[in-house]
């Protein structure tokens, strides 16, 4: 009679028996405790059987959520959560998060905060990862994406800034630049409450009197 070595690896394994006499890559669907045993026969028909007990753990999940993921250069801070759940009875838990390129993070402590906010000091699409970690040593990673769009650049001109009370006429024009690609620009004037006409959606007014 041959030689034999037979494992049983256990519920869940990728892999429930093998005659192989070293087994590598062996992985679990489901978590708890997995009974492993191998029985070897020799060519005389004696056997032994050896067991040991593994336990797989459950893993932490997160799932990024942003409070926009299209937003304009100029627009402020973003801001993240992590909606992070953790195993039962763990503890020590830890956040690391990654901004991409242009972050502008302040306070540093954003960097490991439970929940983030981070602007940007360049356009594009922006790839955020967060990896969570209970002291068990089990972790998760998860990504998400912004796209930080440019903006136009505008200055007002107009014809005399300084003017009498009782000889004025204001002209304004708005000087844009746009954005290349940019379509249906829009302009919104606020003159002030005690001004003749107090807003405007024309690229330029004139004749305004306080």
């Amino acid at each position: 009679k041959k030689k034999s070595i037979n494992w049983v690896l256990g519920t869940g394994s990728s892999s429930l028996s093998t005659t192989d006499s070293l087994i590598t890559d062996i992985s679990y669907s489901s978590t708890g405790k997995k009974t492993l045993t191998v029985i070897t026969t020799d060519d005389n028909g004696c056997t032994d059987t050896a067991s040991r007990s593994i336990e797989i753990l459950s893993n932490p999940t997160a799932n990024i959520t942003i409070s926009d993921t299209q937003i304009c250069l100029n627009a402020g801070q973003i801001t993240l959560q992590s909606n992070a759940k953790f195993s039962s009875g763990t503890s020590n838990h830890s956040y690391a998060w990654g901004f991409g390129n242009g972050a502008v993070v302040s306070p540093s402590s954003m960097y490991t905060a439970v929940n983030s906010k981070v602007s940007y000091s360049t356009i594009g699409r922006k790839r955020i990862t967060l990896q969570i970690l209970e002291n068990t040593g089990c972790g998760y990673w998860d990504t998400a994406y912004v796209n930080i769009l440019d903006y136009p650049r505008s200055t007002i001109s107009v014809n005399q800034s300084r003017q009498c009370l009782n000889n004025q006429s204001f002209d304004y024009k708005s000087n844009v630049t746009w954005v290349s690609k940019t379509t249906n620009g829009s302009y919104s004037w606020n003159f002030a409450s005690n001004a003749s006409k107090t807003s405007s959606s024309a690229s330029s007014e004139s004749g305004i009197t306080y």
